[in-house]
């Protein structure tokens, strides 16, 4: 693990593409899609508003955008829960190396 200098006002897309270079877990490629079509959604709202033709259409993205958001939530719940497990097990993995370590220095 290393401490990240990241910018205070970050786009989401940089966070996006550091979060995609430093997590290796199962689910995190599937987050990082969803979290891409997501702000492609709002990219394409933000920029493009006065182009929609109708209300129903907004409509139709934002009911996307919560969907989306939704799944997203729930994977990081899931991506949470491994990383609260994996600092956990780390935890313990190193408390029995420091009490090994110091069984091998009393016997010298």
């Amino acid at each position: 693990m290393e401490d990240r200098n990241l910018p205070k006002k970050a786009m989401f897309g940089e966070l996006l593409r550091e979060y995609e270079r430093t997590i290796q877990l199962d689910e995190a490629p599937e987050l990082i899609k969803k979290c891409k079509q997501l702000n492609q959604i709002r990219v394409n709202m933000v920029h493009k508003i006065t182009r929609k033709l109708s209300v129903a259409s907004i409509s139709k993205q934002t009911r996307r955008c919560k969907d989306l958001f939704e799944k997203i939530w729930e994977l990081s719940d899931i991506i949470l829960d491994k990383v609260r497990d994996g600092i956990g097990d780390y935890r313990k993995n190193v408390e029995e190396w420091e009490e090994w370590g110091k069984e091998l220095e009393s016997e010298h």
